[in-house]
């Protein structure tokens, strides 16, 4: 027994569709027949079903995956958004934008083109839609939230955002009632700036992008914090590799190291003790291998300019105080 919701009825010409999955051109179906999965893969040049079904009926919705690859600089990209979103007649240019800024954030986003869905779909790390809205006056009046929600529930998506180039104050105050989020396309642009300046993970803006309400000013203030946070870990980091460096032989503790880092910084900045521990644990596991420990204490593997390389590398791993995974 199958049971099937949402169900839209379509009228596709039989040799055409055969040809697309890969049936043999006499084929037939006989009462309710599922495509196998492995034909459907095959679809891969068509990008999605949806899309593949688009093209044959004319009609309906087209799924576009989107990537960042070729967008060129983020100030490129903020400056098309910015344009687009106050362009009565750019709509659909807009949606494009909006869907290549959440791949530029780190996202597996897909644009929804034409029919009566959602704009823009978030697939990971979390599972959101996005509405998007341009105006010709710079911002957005009125909005229908139970549209917005029903979009929601018909893709199965956790969440909703909807951008606009702003929002009027009784949007923002209703936004803080409903279980979606309003975003702006400068604060869009402020978190593209600090993607591309500091490598933000995604599953950090999509954290501040999924709580209800307005993003305004306060939550870029937490981003900023965050950031300050990974900044201060990565400092601790090439701190410790200095002072192991700077060490004549093993240093036998973490208390130690950090005594070192004393008499090296000139700052009341100085890493707790338990900040050089947990640094100096990350620099001495295998994956890493910048310090190593034995009996004698730690011992630096590398010179502080590898180290500086070694610690851009390590982006997603270094994790402000309390946040460790």
């Amino acid at each position: 027994m199958t049971f099937l919701t949402d169900v839209e009825e379509v009228d596709v010409d039989i040799e055409e569709f055969n040809e697309l999955v890969g049936y043999d051109e006499t084929y037939r179906p006989q009462g309710f027949t599922r495509v196998a999965d492995k034909r459907l893969n095959q679809l891969s040049d068509e990008k999605s079903v949806e899309t593949a079904i688009a093209d044959l009926t004319d009609a309906g919705e087209r799924v576009h995956p989107v990537d960042d690859e070729d967008d060129g600089p983020a100030p490129d990209l903020a400056d098309k958004l910015q344009a687009a979103s106050t362009d009565g007649n750019a709509h659909e240019e807009f949606e494009k934008l909006v869907a290549k800024a959440f791949s530029r954030l780190g996202c597996a986003a897909d644009w929804i083109e034409g029919g009566g869905d959602t704009d823009v779909e978030i697939r990971s790390p979390e599972h959101v839609v996005v509405e998007v809205k341009a105006r010709g006056n710079g911002r957005v009046n009125s909005l229908e939230v139970t549209n917005v929600d029903k979009h929601r529930r018909q893709r199965g998506a956790d969440h909703a955002i909807v951008v606009a180039p702003g929002f009027a104050p009784k949007v923002i105050d209703n936004a803080e009632t409903t279980e979606l989020t309003t975003i702006a396309v400068d604060d869009l642009v402020e978190l593209l700036d600090r993607r591309d300046e500091y490598a933000v993970p995604p599953e950090e803006i999509l954290s501040l992008l999924t709580r209800s309400g307005a993003f305004q000013d306060d939550r870029l203030d937490l981003l900023d914090e965050y950031i300050q946070d990974r900044i201060d870990a990565g400092e601790t980091l090439l701190a410790a590799i200095r002072a192991l460096e700077r060490a004549d032989g093993a240093v036998e503790t973490a208390e130690d190291v950090r005594w070192i880092v004393v008499g090296m910084e000139d700052s009341n900045d100085i890493p707790t003790t338990e900040e050089v521990r947990s640094a100096l644990q990350l620099l001495a596991h295998p994956s890493v291998g910048a310090v190593e420990q034995d009996k004698e204490g730690y011992r630096v593997t590398t010179d502080y300019d590898n180290g500086i390389q070694l610690v851009q590398s390590l982006g997603d791993v270094v994790q402000p105080p309390g946040r460790e995974e």
